[in-house]
């Protein structure tokens, strides 16, 4: 058995490592991706446990040589560099190709390993773009793997919702999450052993890659603008003295609310109407069905879309593929669609199907969208990358802002990279579509008025009745619900201590009909699971409050919930970052808040009782 790890080196810092609107590498301080760790660790353990060949696979410059030893320390047999000139300034498109080709030269692969995104460009699409240059399947979110025949493994995937059980055949790409394992440390006769290794440089001659396929010329997407992350900084209410009234009276106005909108969601519609009738450019919404109903974020993304179509004269076509997908028609049509195309087959009832991307591919050949969105769930991130190297065009991953240049037609695609600390305007001028991918909470959901008509185009004839992915159980629910969408948020970072403290988040927010949340910190520490984090690395909230126990406000996760109505923020520290976004603040033990408010509403709750 062979398994191959990818493997990215990453600068340690951006600080003085940013060019104008590229990253400097050569000669830089680096380091491998922290997020590739686990993936080396797993490869390590395939090696232990099945005598599995494990080798390593990087991309860079040659300057990374002595870090990537350190991968041979910790066990892996070998690794090899792909380093040439003509590599530099590639995007993921073309970083995928170069990888895929360098897999191909090693050849009788059974398993290709990659962690979940790395620090520098957090687009965590490259694993899926190799599966898809190399046609074979690719699961990402993996949490765990089993062999459960000499060519065959289980994988368990975290959702937004909970857990998937899926069965895949080898050879197959597995994108790993933090939580698979716990990285080694090097042993003595590991670093003798990387000290005498020779890391195996591999150029583009060797690889016999199509040149113009790589580095810049070959990348599909371009960055446009480059700017530094600055947030408006507020000067909170200290309500240390009496946070138990103040707290209580913020949830209940928000529970009022809460109802009023609710009832007015549908009849609160724009006032404007899109007129179709000469518009030559068409934006595709891919709709994500959850729990039998359009998901909010492609709801979000037909309402954004239909603003898009308003200032370009294009048109809003939502795409929708599965079972019994009619009923969503009314919804979608809303939410401002003027097309909808429709696959209705009991043959991709799951979502982690392959006819999805194969059968999507196929028709944008036919139909020529300018622009293909998805939701920056856990499955659109499976989906988008596969249908972009298919369509030999750029994708842009995790979008917080989206604009169309009138005279060009270009979608200029915000996204922040770099903990947050960075956003980028991403163009693609040269392909069509133009797709991307965007993050839940950053558009509003906006009902339009209706559509005088909307036209149904039915594109079973374009399925593809292809399938190497075996859903085993379809869904495990995990404690409390994904905080995506949830009006009242309670969120724990370092400050918490530990994972009995963590429990009482939980029943707090059951009390104040919240939902809870968590920094990295929290969920590296084990202390809840990967689906509850805030920020750049977790996804995006906007609650109307955000309570914040122990969170120090580093900006990966500032840049996640930055956009809520009101940020109630508990710190011992008077300098804590997290205050300069709240807009009331608590000086105090953390858990000398919680427990306080437990106390609070748990009276109120008997004597309503």
């Amino acid at each position: 058995m062979r398994v191959i790890t990818c493997i990215k080196y990453v600068p340690e810092t951006i600080e003085q490592n940013l060019d104008g609107c590229t990253i400097k590498r050569d000669n830089v301080s680096g380091r491998i991706n922290p997020a590739d760790m686990f993936a080396i660790e797993e490869a390590i353990r395939f090696k232990e446990h099945f005598n599995a060949e494990s080798i390593g696979m990087c991309m860079g410059v040659l300057s990374a040589e002595n870090t990537l030893k350190s991968a041979i320390a910790l066990g892996l047999d070998d690794v090899f560099l792909l380093s040439d000139k003509i590599f530099a300034g590639s995007d993921t498109y073309a970083t995928s190709y170069i990888l895929s080709k360098g897999i191909e030269l090693i050849g009788d692969f059974d398993l290709i390993l990659c962690g979940r995104q790395s620090t520098d460009g957090d687009t965590g699409q490259v694993g899926q773009e190799i599966a898809s240059h190399l046609n074979i399947p690719c699961l990402i979110n993996v949490i765990s793997i089993e062999l459960i025949a000499s060519n065959r493994i289980k994988c368990k995937v975290l959702t937004e919702n909970g857990y998937i059980i899926l069965e895949v055949a080898l050879p197959a790409v597995v994108c790993v999450l933090k939580g698979i394992n716990e990285p080694r440390v090097p042993t003595i006769s590991g670093l003798m052993k990387a000290s005498a290794a020779k890391i195996k440089v591999i150029n583009s001659d060797t690889l016999a890659v199509d040149k113009n396929k790589c580095g810049l010329i070959g990348s599909p997407t371009r960055i446009k603008k480059v700017k530094r992350q600055n947030f408006e900084e507020k000067i909170p209410i200290d309500i240390s003295n009496n946070y138990q009234n103040a707290i209580y009276k913020l949830i209940e106005n928000v529970k009022v609310k809460k109802q009023e909108e609710i009832t007015n969601e549908i009849t609160t519609q724009t006032n404007f109407q899109l007129d179709t009738s000469n518009a030559t450019l068409e934006i595709w919404v891919v709709c994500e069905i959850v729990s039998e109903k359009i998901s909010d974020v492609s709801l979000e993304l037909l309402s954004k879309s239909f603003e898009l179509a308003y200032s370009s004269k294009s048109l809003v076509a939502a795409v929708l593929i599965g079972k019994d997908v009619k009923k969503y028609f009314e919804t979608v049509v809303a939410y401002g669609a003027s097309k909808i195309y429709h696959v209705d087959s009991n043959e991709i009832e799951t979502l982690f199907n392959e006819s999805y991307p194969d059968t999507l591919v196929k028709a944008c050949r036919e139909y020529k969208p300018s622009v293909l969105l998805f939701g920056s769930t856990i499955w659109g991130r499976w989906l988008a990358p596969n249908v972009s190297v298919k369509l030999s065009t750029g994708l842009t991953a995790d979008c917080v802002g989206l604009q169309i240049d009138i005279e060009s037609g270009n979608l200029i695609q915000t996204r922040v990279a770099f903990g947050g600390n960075i956003i980028a305007d991403i163009i693609c001028p040269n392909s069509r579509p133009q797709i991307a991918t965007v993050r839940s909470n950053v558009f509003l959901k906006k009902p339009q008025k209706s559509q005088t008509q909307c036209e149904m185009i039915d594109i079973y004839h374009l399925l593809v009745r292809e399938n190497r992915i075996l859903t085993v159980t379809h869904n495990s629910k995990i404690q409390g619900e994904c905080p995506s969408n949830a009006s009242i948020i309670v969120a724990g970072g370092k400050g918490i201590g530990s994972k009995e403290n963590f429990e009482l988040l939980f029943r707090l927010a059951e009390l104040i009909g919240g939902d809870v949340a968590a920094t990295r910190y929290a969920v590296d520490a084990g202390w809840i699971d990967y689906s509850y984090q805030i920020g750049q690395t977790g996804i995006s909230v906007r609650p109307k409050v955000y309570l914040a126990f122990g969170i120090s406000g580093a900006i990966e996760h500032i840049v996640g919930m930055r956009d809520s109505d009101c940020i109630i923020s508990v710190n011992t520290d008077l300098n804590a970052p997290i205050f300069a976004v709240s807009d009331y603040k608590i000086v105090d033990n953390c858990m000398n808040v919680i427990n306080g408010l437990l106390h609070r509403f748990e009276t109120n709750k008997n004597i309503r009782g």
